[in-house]
């Protein structure tokens, strides 16, 4: 994995900020529905009423201590996604409160659907770590707006010579020192941002 951002993805517990997933029905998932497919680890209530699911978490990428990636993804009945590039202080605060631009930029959130639309104006004011993220999308067009809440996790890549006698073995050929998870969060790079996760 090379010097780009990453965007990760989120999810949630069965009751997150008083709002109650919505199974076949409503409220919390039932023996049933674990065996009609994954379970669900993000949600997004629209201003309009909708509810979208999402199944993965999600999450803050650190990349070489240079980029600071945090991503929400929702994709069912209709994608919503969150991507946001922080610096180095917004990720490590837990809170946040951002501009929303079609375009994007450090310090910029980026909302966007299945087919490329984006949120032009706007803000997104959200908080995150121990395991969780939750906030809320005030912007136009009025139809991306709403509530989102779901599962976090942290994903720290550092180069190989990092870890030391912890790195995994090299896959990569060429000169080029490949980048590495440091799944424990021990590196210089990647222990100030233990604290996020849960």
């Amino acid at each position: 994995m090379a010097h780009h951002d990453v965007v990760a993805r989120f999810g949630a517990p069965c009751l997150v900020a008083g709002f109650a997933f919505m199974t076949s029905v409503a409220g919390c998932s039932t023996p049933d529905d674990e065996l009609s497919g994954p379970p669900t680890l993000s949600m997004v209530e629209l201003k309009s009423g909708a509810r979208l699911e999402g199944t993965s978490p999600a999450g803050l990428t650190i990349v070489r201590n240079t980029s600071y990636s945090l991503g929400f993804y929702v994709e069912s009945p209709a994608t919503w996604e969150l991507g946001i590039s922080l610096t180095r202080e917004q990720a490590l605060s837990g809170a946040v409160s951002l501009p929303v631009s079609a375009a994007a930029g450090t310090g910029l959130a980026v909302i966007r659907d299945r087919d490329g639309m984006k949120a032009s104006s706007g803000s997104v004011t959200l908080t995150f770590g121990k395991g969780s993220i939750q906030g809320t999308a005030d912007v136009q067009p009025a139809s991306f707006s709403g509530k989102f809440w779901g599962q976090f996790g942290v994903s720290c890549w550092v180069p190989r010579s990092s870890l030391g006698d912890l790195a995994p073995p090299s896959t990569s050929g060429g000169d080029v020192e490949p980048d590495v998870e440091d799944a424990t969060l021990i590196t210089e790079t990647c222990a100030p941002f233990k604290a996020l996760k849960r």
